[in-house]
């Protein structure tokens, strides 16, 4: 049996693969795009809606910039 499996330890890892173009700076796509290659058995979550720009928010944060 493997250690990973006996610890029974957990990974989480949350990235934006649109932040990847900045490859300058350190970012690698290949980091998303082969995830299961460095880790193993994974299981992909996808935030597929952001409200990051909603128009609320933006609103919001206008008043204190």
């Amino acid at each position: 049996m493997e250690i990973r499996n006996l610890s029974g330890a957990r990974l989480v890892c949350v990235g934006d693969d649109w932040q990847s173009i900045y490859h300058l700076a350190g970012s690698d796509i290949s980091l998303f795009s082969n995830f299961g290659n460095y880790v193993g058995q994974h299981e992909q979550l996808l935030i597929e809606q952001t409200y990051r720009d909603s128009q609320p928010l933006i609103d919001i944060t206008s008043k204190f910039i």
